[in-house]
């Protein structure tokens, strides 16, 4: 049974369980502050599990794409090292909402396994928590194990979290039961379960949720038991098709072989390692990407980086020497032909990691050289901290590579070093930290951070303060128990307002968003004492109705720009992210070219052709998933939905799904312009547009600089095109001119350069500061001198920026039959200037930094001897 076989069959028997099968989180998560990416199935169910969000069934499975690369889930530097590590994998899971627990959960994984899939029972072993006295009990009683094939594991209150499961440092956790499969003594040794090889392979994971884990390390009872399971898809379809290794099944086998066809090298040793590695990385970024990631300098973003570079350096290991990894994207859908990406997702893929491979190809043998050097400088074989850091700042290695270098030679990294220099460098950013992962909460009262009150809610409300703190800055948090504010999501800002309480108490909102904590309302302090909550944390909120209604102007905006950008270029294109403010509006597309300016008018057009129509816009607040797709609407990156969605419908011109604040007819939005359009990233284009009185407000800016410029051409308004484009070609003519007579001798004292010159038996020498030129036009005179006067040794020092300048030097063919040579020159001058210096006896130069040149010319007057 391959791969397909088994997705297929994990579907088929828990959907006549009575399970409704549900469609995958993005892996890229988009209202879920804690977490870099998606990295178990539960994540998409996390607030059905808190008891905060509600859905149409109780039994549920999915096949989640997954990604362990940060935090407490972490896989990456093993990838490749054993046979079970991966960074994407593929999880099958099923779970109860407060439907059936252990009994059940432990009652469909046996009749599965042993019926659907027909694993050896003997083969089989279960580990428990040390304390779960209930499940250990119910595989007793449900398989007949004996004791033998049952363990005990995990201890909480020492450290030991084995068999106890949690998606992060906080949330819902709760004990776990998992299923082991024994691969043989004779291929591993001895062993126990959950010991150091891979003898005993765990294959599926039973969760009982029923701990939410807040920031303190508390374990709050959550409002009802579930059940939360995932199954590995690489390492069952190992087991069934009697494989020790998962990149030795369907999954990697033909993949490895593409790679090993592709470098002529033979899947054994390193090189085995190496292409194991490639093909997990290919597969993580190919999806990932095709979800909405991009490459960045922090966050999820460094990580894929790091994931990308770590790919390329073992790829060093197979001689690839250019891009390579842009290649194994077609090979990755091929084998994984379940997930279906259109053309346009697969070239915006290919384009983005062919950049990024182009950007670091560029540093990677640079620092390859630097990592030898501080190899040589190392003592005891360890390699500075500061020289990791160094690497990881200035050639894009993160640390891992250097480990990996560092190995090669027998070496270790000073990683102690490493992080407090790039704890330092975070120190120098703890601006733009973000604050939510601090703690120092002031508790008044028990209870669930209240949600948004909904679109149809008044916008003033009574409220209670659960928790507040207040920062080193100032700045004020609160948790209330009910909220009329929007909370920042799905690209929208969030309300401003303010809050008002007893004894004077006037709090200013400035931003309201979901946190590890809950929904978190920040504010600034106006009048009367935070400390008066204490006495009464009873408050009054008002919400900023007009910031509402402008932010609804852009919002509704954005989704005809949206529809507008589909039409004119192509359903390609696909939102890759957006912000949605009450002045502007920023709107990220999966595009690989910049838009032309008839491009961008046609667009503009098109939506404001939509506002002036002045169409009803339907607010469709509680519709089924597959109602809401029967009918076209669109779903986009990084948004989380349920089985019931909100739909804003313009009707003839855009269906999305949408939980943000709109305009109930177009014509409210008044006036759309676009007024930038940028790449921010491989395959990734920025449009950014203001609407209503923000787009009346920016054309009259731009009108009056017009009238401003046209007054200083002294030229009608219409006429300033035509005038600007007179003037610049006047400035490219005069330009042309300038450099042909430089190029003759212009610009250059070349009587004083003669005159000056020193006569040494049959050879002149002369020298001289040349002020700013520049290096073309200096090689120019060098070599029209040269060339003159073939008696002559001409050195010419010209300043450029910052203290550093060129020094070119040109000797005629007279002066090299007499022995001298510019090279030679060139690397003695240089050497008493502070750089290196080069070039063949009729030509060559040199530089000088920290100085002008006419602190330069006596040193050159030294080397010459004049």
């Amino acid at each position: 049974m391959n791969h397909t076989a088994i997705r297929s069959s994990f579907i088929d028997y828990f959907k006549a369980q009575q399970h409704t099968l549900v469609a995958p989180s993005n892996i890229i998560p988009g209202d879920d502050p804690t977490l870099l990416f998606t990295n178990a199935g539960m994540n998409q169910f996390k607030d059905v599990l808190l008891g905060r969000e509600k859905r149409s069934y109780t039994r549920a499975i999915s096949v989640q794409p997954c990604m362990r690369v940060g935090g407490k889930h972490n896989d990456l530097d093993e990838v490749g090292r054993d046979g079970r590590h991966l960074t994407w994998f593929e999880m099958l899971g099923n779970w109860s909402f407060g439907d059936y627990g252990k009994e059940g959960a432990i009652q469909f994984a046996w009749d599965y396994v042993t019926k659907h899939l027909q694993l050896d029972t003997s083969k089989l072993y279960i580990s428990v928590y040390k304390t779960d006295d209930e499940a250990y009990a119910l595989w007793r009683k449900i398989a007949g194990l004996p004791e033998s094939q049952l363990v005990r594991l995990g201890d909480i209150d020492k450290g030991d979290e084995e068999n106890f499961w949690s998606m992060g440092p906080t949330g819902p956790c709760g004990r776990c039961t998992e299923l082991y499969y024994d691969q043989g003594e004779a291929l591993f040794g001895h062993d126990v379960v959950g010991g150091k090889t891979d003898r005993f392979l765990e294959f599926w994971n039973l969760v009982f949720m029923e701990f939410n884990r807040d920031e303190a390390g508390a374990f709050n009872p959550l409002p009802m038991l579930s059940v939360d399971t995932g199954m590995g898809l690489e390492r069952i379809t190992a087991i069934l098709e009697g494989k020790s290794n998962v990149f030795d099944t369907s999954l990697f086998a033909p993949f490895i072989d593409h790679v090993a066809q592709l470098s002529g090298r033979s899947p054994t040793g390193e090189a085995q390692t190496a292409m194991r590695v490639l093909a997990d990385h290919a597969r993580a970024l190919t999806f990932s990407l095709a979800d909405g990631g991009q490459f960045d300098r922090a966050g999820r973003g460094y990580v894929l980086r790091r994931i990308l570079r770590r790919a390329l350096l073992w790829g060093q290991k197979l001689d690839f020497k250019q891009p390579f990894l842009c290649d194994l994207v077609d090979k990755v859908i091929e084998v994984l032909p379940f997930y279906q990406l259109d053309g346009a997702t697969v070239s915006r893929v290919k384009n983005a990691i062919r950049g990024e491979e182009e950007k670091f190809f560029e540093t990677l043998d640079r620092g390859i050289v630097f990592f030898g050097k501080a190899a040589d400088k190392a003592a005891s074989k360890r390699i500075d901290g500061e020289a990791a850091f160094q690497l990881h700042d200035t050639y894009g290695f993160p640390i891992d590579l250097t480990r990996i270098l560092a190995e090669e030679r027998g070496y270790t990294v000073d990683e102690q070093g490493f992080e407090a220099a790039l704890d330092a460098q975070r120190a120098r950013s703890a601006a733009a930290a973000d604050f939510h992962d601090k703690g120092g909460w002031t508790i008044l009262q028990d209870g669930v951070p209240g949600e948004f009150a909904g679109h149809g809610a008044a916008a003033t409300g009574s409220t209670k303060v659960l928790q507040y703190r207040v920062r080193d800055d100032g700045i004020i948090d609160l948790l209330l128990s009910a909220t009329p504010f929007y909370i920042e999501s799905g690209g929208e800002l969030a309300d401003y307002g303010q809050l008002t309480g007893a004894a004077g108490l006037v709090l200013e909102v400035t931003d309201v968003r979901k946190t590890a904590q809950g929904v978190t309302h920040t504010a600034t302090l106006k009048s009367g004492a935070i400390e008066a909550l204490a006495k009464d944390n009873t408050l009054s909120a008002v919400v900023d109705t007009q910031r509402r209604a402008d932010k609804a102007r852009h919002h509704t905006a954005t989704h005809l720009l949206h529809a507008a950008l589909r039409e004119i270029l192509g359903t390609s294109v696909k939102q890759a992210g957006s912000m949605v403010d009450a002045n502007r509006l920023r709107f990220d597309i999966s595009f690989d070219r910049a838009l032309t300016p008839d491009e961008l008018s046609t667009v503009e057009a098109w939506v404001n052709d939509r506002v002036r129509r002045a169409t009803p816009v339907r607010h469709l607040p509680d519709m089924p998933m597959k109602e809401a797709e029967a009918m076209g609407a669109l779903a986009f990156f990084g948004d989380k939905y349920g089985d019931r969605v909100r739909v804003i419908d313009v009707p003839g011109s855009s269906v999305e799904l949408c939980g943000g604040n709109h305009v109930m007819n177009t014509g409210e939005i008044g006036l759309v312009l676009i007024v930038a359009e940028e790449a921010v990233g491989a395959g990734v284009r920025r449009i950014e547009a203001v609407v209503g009185a923000s787009a009346v407000a920016y054309a009259q800016e731009q009108r009056a600089s017009l009238r401003s410029l046209a007054r200083q051409l002294s030229v009608p308004l219409q006429a300033v095109p035509g005038r600007i484009e007179k003037l610049q070609q006047d400035i490219k003519d005069k330009e042309a001119a300038l450099k042909k007579a430089l190029r003759s001798g212009g610009g250059l004292d070349t009587a004083a350069l003669l005159s000056g010159a020193v006569v040494k038996e049959t050879v002149r020498l002369a020298v001289m500061d040349a002020g700013a030129m520049d290096a073309e036009f200096l090689t120019s005179a060098v070599e029209k001198l040269r060339s003159d006067h073939p008696d002559l040794v001409v050195v010419l020092l010209a300043d450029g920026e910052e203290d550093k300048g060129l020094v070119i030097i040109g000797v005629g063919d007279a002066a090299i039959q007499a022995g001298y040579s510019a090279g030679k020159f060139a690397k003695d001058i240089g050497g008493v200037l502070g750089a290196g210096g080069g070039g063949k006896p009729p030509f060559a130069r040199t530089g000088f930094k920290g100085m002008k040149a006419a602190e330069a010319l006596p040193k050159v007057r030294g080397v010459l001897g004049i």
